[in-house]
């Protein structure tokens, strides 16, 4: 009887341990301090979700996951929280804002794969997470563009070169959703060679909820990257977004241009120069009530250490000028800003 039970517990032991090997636990940790020369009243620096504070030692975003993975089934769940959440999920019900991922995977091929649930949205060329970007702080293009979406989603992945995505989901940046229509996101990504990476990102929808007219969104994200040489590289994104006029033929268009110059002097040493134009006169996405609605021209210089793969440290100079006074100083508007930031990121 003894040695039953013995081998019994030793039998659930190495089951659990198999299970346990299924399980990655992973994190990101992304601390900031930035100092705004306009220095707002309330702190909040104008137009910006990362960093969004001013001289204030702060966490952009901190996240905690775990990955499941087993023959043909995956499944993620990652918890979140920092001022990024607070400003790119004031939209959302409470208890869902400290939610990153929640989703189910199953691969129905080698090549095609099914997600059910929340999952980054990821249509532009700026990953969601700092580290992994050249710059420190975020385009306005990427700002715009969703960082997550809540649905179905199909991914085929051809070759290693080639991935297609396609997603039916509640709407623009929406976990729960505020009508009964359905959008739709595609994305591509091409690996040319080893030196140019193509792709385009595409969301259609209508986000007005049932008590309005519909008003179709049309966003298209089109970017390049090209590695020069091993030390240099340059990327560009342009993007076209427009809005059906309300109760109106036509569209409301906004486009947007960015590109930056990335050189390494070292593995671990890089700076990068970063310029941004972005033209919204019918502020489809933020109203400024100002002539020239949400108009403005950005630049920055950014130089980036990274002593160790999974960690960066960088420093960001960044200006911004516009047309129009819609940049918060004290207690007033300014047609221009500026800040300094420090930030230390590790992914884990």
């Amino acid at each position: 009887m003894m040695s039953l039970c013995l081998t019994t517990l030793v039998a659930i032991a190495q089951e659990d341990k198999k299970t346990q090997n299924d399980i990655k636990i992973s994190g990101f940790v992304d601390t900031y301090y930035t100092y705004s020369f306009n220095t707002p009243d309330d702190k909040n620096i104008g137009f910006a979700t990362q960093p969004a504070r001013h001289n204030e030692f702060n966490l952009n975003w901190g996240i905690l996951q775990a990955d499941y993975a087993k023959g043909k089934v995956q499944a993620s769940l990652a918890l979140q929280a920092g001022t990024f959440v607070r400003n790119n999920y004031a939209g959302e019900a409470q208890f869902i804002r400290n939610i990153y991922l929640a989703n189910v995977s199953y691969k129905l091929s080698d090549e095609l794969k099914v997600t059910l649930g929340i999952r980054e949205a990821a249509i532009n060329l700026e990953d969601n997470l700092s580290i992994y970007n050249p710059i420190y702080s975020r385009s306005f293009a990427s700002d715009i563009m969703p960082y997550y979406q809540s649905g179905l989603a199909f991914v085929w992945t051809p070759s290693e070169k080639l991935s297609l995505d396609l997603s039916i989901i509640n709407g623009y940046q929406r976990i729960q959703d505020n009508n009964s229509a359905k959008s739709l996101a595609i994305t591509a990504k091409y690996q040319l060679n080893d030196q140019l990476l193509l792709g385009y990102g595409n969301y259609i929808g209508n986000d007005n909820p049932d008590s309005l007219a519909a008003q179709v969104n049309l966003f298209n994200d089109f970017y390049a990257q090209y590695d020069i040489t091993e030390k240099l590289q340059v990327a560009a994104t342009v993007e076209v977004n427009a809005r059906e006029k309300f109760n109106q033929d036509g569209f409301d268009v906004a486009f947007d241009f960015f590109a930056w110059l990335r050189y390494k002097f070292t593995e671990k040493l890089s700076a990068t120069i970063f310029f941004e134009t972005y033209r919204d006169p019918e502020q489809i996405f933020i109203f400024t009530g100002t002539p020239n609605g949400f108009t403005l021209n950005t630049a920055s210089l950014n130089v980036a250490y990274r002593p160790e793969k999974n960690l960066a440290i960088r420093l960001e100079g960044k200006f911004f000028s516009a047309p129009d006074n819609i940049f918060p100083q004290e207690n007033q508007l300014s047609d221009t800003d500026a800040f300094v930031s420090l930030s230390m990121a590790l992914k884990f």
